[in-house]
């Protein structure tokens, strides 16, 4: 059997599972990788400090809801006995219809669509639907906070769109409005994406959507981070303020299980978007998602807005606490973000992949991150860290905790590898108390002294 190279992963890694691919049974490779399992979970959900801006733990019935058998039973087509692919689909079509219908209520607009896998998935749909190929699109360039999803090596790449960078304004973090007319009007773009992955204050989705509507572009809102806050109210409904198109993650603020969401609506795109999802970019879809999808939704209606508002609210504080401590968190004129997200500088101590696997070694998990004053050539070296708040403020922590927070990030950015050991020690101490996943209807609110 050959193996090759350039497949992008570690071969290191490869050839340790190769070998004991080649020697071991399968039950003693079942029992490695269940071995492997268990070690994560102890590793991630007890031992770290996750502070992740694209996770957020799920409840207790959200993941039991993963595990129902519905997840092998076949999908494929749209809801109803005269779409399916395959008999027997009374109940999942029911399932599915509720999913549909939960979602619109929850996003206040008229078609909602959840049947893709990933928040990339989704942005697949809109530019297979209305990005012909070689279309101009306007979006964020990554060092302004913008994702790959919708950039040249995503989705875009594929339909050979030509990239057009929205302006950025530095100070502001936010697209500088007069500059994108300016270049709006020159590209006449089919497409312009508000995409992404460093998130901290709304965008002028109103204004900018009103002046492409002069030449019938398009406005897209990837809401990959946001949809849980605006569903919450948090966050505007991009929807609301005139974006043509939005989709989002069933994951990070949504808190829920892996999913590409997709909402909109004029009736005129449904046959586009729809066909794209079926049958050009799923086949049969996981049902056993779905079932968890509605559960997490009901979450968000029932304690989103509690929720949510904790998120923002800690990662103001985290902030402030790290400003004082003197770390560079961008944002500060602005009061740090509006979103689950900040954005810290860390320049003076090193790029930001150095500082995120310091961190790591406290078990204190980040990830680096683009700031604008790095450049966005392919090989531009980040550095800026990212933190997510969404996972310590569902497992009932507050501003106490945040100032324990900000003492351990601050500690292990300027400890030395010998003092990095007693701190990782230091943080697994601290979590113990914070098993339970609130904001659930397992657990419901955290109890006051934590809200």
């Amino acid at each position: 059997m050959v193996f090759t190279t350039g497949t992008g992963h570690d071969e290191v890694l490869l050839k340790e599972a190769r070998l004991l691919v080649e020697t071991k049974t399968a039950t003693e490779i079942l029992g490695a990788c269940q071995s492997l399992e268990r070690e994560h979970r102890i590793y991630r959900d007890r031992k770290c400090l996750n502070l992740i801006a694209a996770e957020a733990p799920t409840s207790l019935s959200v993941r039991r809801a993963l595990s129902s058998p519905l997840g092998y039973r076949a999908s494929g087509g749209h809801i109803g006995p005269d779409s399916r692919c395959f008999q027997g689909s009374f109940y999942i079509d029911k399932i599915e219809a509720l999913a549909i219908e939960l979602l619109k209520k929850l996003f206040q607009c008229d078609f909602a669509d959840h049947r893709l896998m990933g928040g990339l998935a989704a942005c697949n749909v809109v530019y297979s639907a209305f990005a012909p190929h070689g279309a101009r699109v306007m979006s964020l360039s990554q060092s302004s906070g913008g994702d790959s999803s919708n950039l040249k090596n995503g989705p875009p790449g594929l339909r050979n769109a030509q990239i057009i960078p929205i302006p950025f304004d530095k100070q502001t973090l936010a697209i500088d409005l007069q500059r994108f007319y300016d270049i709006a009007e020159r590209y006449k773009p089919t497409l312009v994406a508000i995409g992404e992955t460093a998130t901290l204050f709304p965008q002028p989705v109103k204004e900018m959507s009103q002046f492409i509507k002069r030449w019938n572009g398009k406005l897209y809102f990837d809401a990959a981070h946001q949809a849980g806050l605006i569903a919450s109210g948090l966050y505007p409904n991009p929807l609301g303020e005139g974006a043509d198109i939005m989709t989002g993650s069933g994951g990070k603020t949504f808190s829920g299980p892996q999913s590409g969401l997709i909402f909109w609506n004029n009736p005129t795109f449904s046959e586009a978007i729809t066909h794209t999802i079926f049958p050009v970019l799923t086949g049969s879809h996981q049902i056993n998602r779905v079932y968890a999808l509605i559960i997490s939704t009901l979450e968000l209606m029932e304690f989103g807005r509690a929720y949510l508002s904790n998120v923002v609210e800690n990662a103001r504080y985290l902030a402030r606490q790290l400003c004082t401590a003197g770390l560079k968190v961008l944002g500060k004129e602005k009061g740090y973000t509006q979103t689950h997200q900040l954005l810290i500088d860390v320049s003076r101590f090193g790029d930001g992949i150095e500082i995120a696997r310091k961190l790591e070694k406290a078990n204190i998990i980040v990830n680096k991150m683009l700031i604008p004053d790095d450049s966005d050539t392919q090989d531009a070296v980040p550095h800026g860290i990212r933190l997510g708040l969404c996972e310590v403020t569902r497992r009932g922590m507050r501003f106490q905790q945040m100032e324990q927070i900000a003492d351990f990030i601050t500690d292990a950015i300027l400890k030395d590898e010998e003092g990095i050991e007693t701190l990782k020690q230091e943080v697994v101490k601290f979590l113990k108390p914070y098993d339970k996943i609130y904001y659930s209807f397992e657990e419901k609110l955290p109890p006051q002294g934590s809200s």
